[in-house]
């Protein structure tokens, strides 16, 4: 088994940019995955696109999305949501990426 550091070298991983640049530049981490709640709402509109761009919209959080719009345009099934997950499992994600397609909702409607 490789390690992440030996795939990116010999290129038998396809990282995407984001990741390829913080390998390049040393500061790949455990920050490169996370996003800090407490400063989302500081987030222009830059830094909007960048998580955007970092957030793969999976199975769950696209199904939450458009359950969480279906629900403010008077349809929908919950009123509220239980994020309940082990560490690491996109709860952060989740309410940041809601947050920010509401406040910049021209860049989220590429979405």
């Amino acid at each position: 088994m490789k390690l992440f550091g030996e795939a990116l070298r010999d290129n038998s991983l396809k990282p995407r940019s984001y990741i390829k640049r913080a390998a390049e530049t040393g500061s790949l981490d455990e920050r490169t995955f996370a996003v800090d709640l407490s400063r989302v709402h500081e987030f222009d509109v830059e830094e909007a696109a960048d998580f955007f761009d970092r957030t793969e919209l999976v199975h769950d959080l696209r199904e939450l999305v458009a359950d969480v719009l279906r629900r403010l345009s008077g349809g929908g099934s919950s009123a509220a949501y239980l994020l309940d997950t082990k560490m690491g499992g996109g709860k952060s994600h989740a309410m940041a990426y809601l947050y920010l397609i509401f406040r910049y909702d021209k860049r989220a409607k590429s979405r």
